[in-house]
């Protein structure tokens, strides 16, 4: 959901209501669900993952200290519909609190559970080891889980949604290179036709890479910089890819470098 946060941002077009009120929570709120309904339009299930910004550690504790740096001071914010929007610079400032991102994680969640009883998709509401169908007000226990990131827990949805026998096209919404990777690995492992959003085009996720660098592409990802590992000084990830491709030698040795169970990779990525 970070994703369609920093997409939902208002713009200065935005901030200029015909009726010269102040641009609210509740006018972010809504912009932000409107693109999710209307990126997904067609779809049957809308299933919304959030980091779990709870739990006790994560990969991406240090990117999250980075960010804070410089901050003298991050208030608590305790946003309503009806107060003012930050600017743009205060509202960075404010998502660089953990707490807060919780605070606006239920905020969406409130409001998206009025709005999932006035449309045709059923919506999915995942924060970790919490979710809950807001269609139906029923809990998800099969898609609770207890891991640190979105990242992960995006696709172990994904694997449970295809061992409950659903067997539909599937599409993933994120611009993060780690869903990337792990849909070029997932989408040759498990059957279904699994597709990514990249801007307003969709992508079939097996596609991505030929099935020689599925093989290898999580650990070439770890290697060369991921949220849990920093990347090689002066080498982009292309580049490396590149050289890859053309080494078999290379895909050998970056496939012997996960153990036979290369499922056991994709979680750390």
């Amino acid at each position: 959901m970070g994703m369609v946060w920093r997409m939902a941002t208002p713009s200065t077009e935005d901030r200029q209501k015909p009726d010269s009120t102040p641009y609210t929570w509740s006018d972010y709120v809504h912009k932000l669900i409107s693109m999710i309904l209307a990126r997904h339009g067609r779809a049957d299930h809308i299933i919304c993952v959030n980091d779990p910004y709870d739990a006790a550690n994560s990969t991406k504790d240090d990117e999250r200290d980075l960010r804070a740096q410089g901050k003298a001071h991050i208030p608590n914010t305790y946003m309503k519909l009806d107060d003012p929007f930050p600017s743009a610079r205060a509202l960075t400032t404010l998502l660089c609190s953990v707490s807060n991102k919780g605070r606006l994680q239920k905020l969406i969640c409130s409001y998206l559970n009025d709005i999932a009883q006035t449309v045709d998709a059923e919506i999915v509401y995942s924060v970790g080891s919490h979710c809950t169908n807001l269609s139906t007000q029923q809990p998800m226990q099969n898609y609770c889980f207890y891991q640190s990131e979105a990242d992960t827990i995006l696709f172990s949805t994904y694997a449970v949604l295809r061992e409950s026998g659903y067997s539909g096209p599937v599409v993933i919404d994120s611009a993060d290179t780690d869903a990337y990777v792990a849909a070029a690995f997932i989408s040759k492992q498990l059957s279904g036709m699994l597709y990514i959003k990249r801007k307003q085009e969709t992508v079939v996720c097996s596609d991505l890479v030929t099935d020689e660098m599925a093989d290898c592409i999580v650990q070439l990802h770890c290697m060369t910089g991921c949220d849990a590992n920093s990347g090689l000084y002066g080498k982009g990830k292309k580049s490396v890819y590149d050289q890859v491709a053309k080494s078999t030698v290379a895909r050998q040795q970056l496939h012997t470098t996960c153990s036979s169970n290369s499922s056991t990779c994709i979680k750390a990525s």
